[in-house]
């Protein structure tokens, strides 16, 4: 979750529009799958790489990112992967009247 939402929202601010390749770790496909369902990510952009050769005529490769601890160097980021997450839920949860804390 920290390695791809990161980099995807990263390509979207930057005006990528097309269709994002996810890798063919057969371990991590429904993972990838469900985090960018959770961004709101069209299912119709999310494209499985089969591991034979694509001709692709443009290719954006933002930059790789190894989980929280790289991150931490760019708060902006992180902020921008909390504020995605947050608006797939409608925003933080507030407590209930009478719940205690």
């Amino acid at each position: 979750m920290m390695e791809f939402l990161p980099r995807t929202l990263l390509a979207v601010a930057a005006g990528f529009y097309g269709k994002l390749v996810v890798p063919p770790n057969q371990g991590s496909r429904n993972f990838i799958r469900e985090s960018l369902e959770l961004i709101r990510m069209p299912p119709e952009r999310i494209v499985y790489y089969d591991g034979q050769p694509w001709w692709i005529e443009q290719l954006w490769v933002p930059r790789t990112f190894y989980g929280a601890s790289t991150l931490s160097y760019f708060p902006g980021l992180i902020e921008m992967v909390r504020d995605a997450l947050l608006r797939s839920t409608d925003g933080p949860m507030e407590r209930r009247a009478g719940e205690s804390t």
